[in-house]
């Protein structure tokens, strides 16, 4: 039994040092915000800031969007 919890404590261990390891040269760019389209068309600027500002919050600040299109249900 205490085998067993030794090694999983082990691959515990030794994951969280591959995720800090990763983290540190990994060379990923920062999330650019969506450009605003042209004056009548798109998506008003205030529900363009809380679409954005919620996708930082869910994914802590990595998430990016991409584009932001209308649905025709």
């Amino acid at each position: 039994m205490g085998t067993v919890f030794s090694i999983l404590i082990f691959v515990v261990m030794l994951g969280n040092l591959i995720i800090m390891v990763t983290n540190r040269l990994s060379t990923g760019q920062p999330a650019t915000p969506v450009q605003q389209q042209k004056e009548g068309q798109g998506i008003d600027p205030k529900k363009l800031a809380v679409i954005i500002s919620t996708v930082e919050v869910v994914t802590g600040g990595r998430g990016k969007i991409i584009s932001i299109s209308k649905s025709n249900k």
